[in-house]
């Protein structure tokens, strides 16, 4: 692909380069959103409306990004790494993989992917292997070829298209605290080393999840779950509770239901920490903590309401209420339900926006932003309740 010279200050643009992968995190789901909405043309109305709204950083970020859309005929083009590097979607829905590199002034984008089904970068493996001298690259994507979407076989790949592992995945692969995991056709879940991608272990449960405080849940449905450590064992041995779980704010919620008195059956779930340990009370059902608060429920039927708790697990609302309804709380906000009627209460439990419109999906803050969908309308509001973008559907 050829040079080009942007028709904006090209020094100021490309001089944070080097950190785009930094602050693009903080708000890579909302452009996700935007442009998986509607292409680019909701990219370049939330750039050229709303950049006042929004710090500098993501400005240059949009700017760059949709420079590069609008010259080469790209629907699409990913947040760009820390190294310069980007993924971007044509218009028959086929992905192209290059660099972006600043020199003299200009913009030179080096393709090294073309045509490909799927492709995303994974900086987190690139920052993992930067020590190793025989796996370390510019830059490791995932890659996915096959007949469509939902149908593709997954690679672990660098710039070069060299497959450190020599293998396909029945789903991306993904990394947390230094663990890859990996999950071939057959349905078995390896988990790597993020050092040097070897083997550590792995399982043929239906559901493994990624590691959060030394710890991954696993299992399925049939038999039940419990957690693993980073050998693969169980530390716990507890006996398999019903539904999945993480750890969050050093806490994972887990119930368990005897089956043995059906169809009075009685369901019993507490919280417990990484090393085991149970806090707190018995509820009926539990959600896990964010924002320093947790959901949970008492006594269903007589009181089916969910009530908010602290890590205190006293009440965590002076007015004491509950709700039919409830999502996690997520950058200060939890979006509850009742009598048929949507709203965001603030971690005090107080009413955040008044004039919220009815809606029929909405969406948890992520990034400042949080997303609402009516029958008409699809808009983004920041956190005073203010649309700040909407499409009209």
């Amino acid at each position: 692909m050829n040079n080009f010279s942007p028709k904006f200050n090209c020094e100021e643009l490309t001089a944070k380069i080097v950190g785009f992968s930094d602050f693009s995190k903080r708000y890579k789901d909302v452009l996700t959103k935007l442009n998986v909405a509607k292409g680019l043309e909701m990219q370049k109305s939330f750039a050229l409306e709303n950049l006042r709204t929004l710090e500098t950083l993501f400005q240059t970020d949009v700017y760059t990004r949709r420079y590069i859309a609008e010259e080469f005929g790209y629907d699409y083009v990913s947040e760009i790494t820390n190294r310069g590097f980007t993924t971007a979607r044509r218009s028959d829905g086929k992905w192209d993989g290059f660099k972006v590199v600043e020199e003299e002034g200009k913009l030179t984008i080096n393709k090294f992917f073309d045509g490909l089904g799927y492709l995303r970068t994974f900086p987190e493996l690139t920052k993992s292997l930067a020590n190793n001298p025989d796996l370390e690259a510019e830059e490791y994507f995932i890659k996915g070829i096959g007949p469509g979407p939902g149908r593709y076989l997954y690679f672990v790949v660098d710039q070069n298209d060299f497959d450190p592992l020599q293998h396909n995945y029945y789903v991306p692969p993904t990394l947390s605290e230094n663990m890859v995991k990996t999950t071939t056709v057959r349905g078995r879940t390896s988990y790597l080393s993020a050092a040097d991608l070897s083997s550590l272990f792995s399982t043929d449960h239906a559901y493994a999840d990624d590691f959060s405080h030394g710890l991954a849940c696993v299992g399925d449905d049939q038999d039940g779950y419990y957690f693993i450590d980073k050998t693969g064992k169980d530390p716990f041995e507890f006996a398999l509770f019903n539904s999945p779980s993480y750890f969050s704010e050093g806490l994972a919620g887990i119930g368990y239901t005897d089956i043995q008195k059906w169809p009075e059956y009685e369901i019993e779930s507490y919280f417990i920490t990484p090393a085991g340990n149970r806090v707190g009370e018995n509820y009926f059902r539990v959600k896990n903590f964010h924002d320093g608060r947790a959901w949970v429920q008492f006594d269903p039927p007589m009181d089916s309401k969910w009530y908010c708790i602290g890590h205190d697990f006293k009440p965590a609302f002076s007015d004491g209420l509950g709700y039919d309804s409830v999502y996690d709380f997520s950058e200060g906000f939890a979006l509850v339900e009742n009598e048929h009627k949507s709203f965001f209460i603030d971690t005090e439990g107080k009413k955040g926006f008044l004039d919220l419109p009815n809606f029929y999906v909405a969406e948890s803050f992520k990034d400042g932003l949080a997303h609402i969908l009516t029958g008409t309308r699809s808009f983004y509001i920041d956190k005073r309740g203010k649309i700040i973008f909407e499409d009209k559907l």
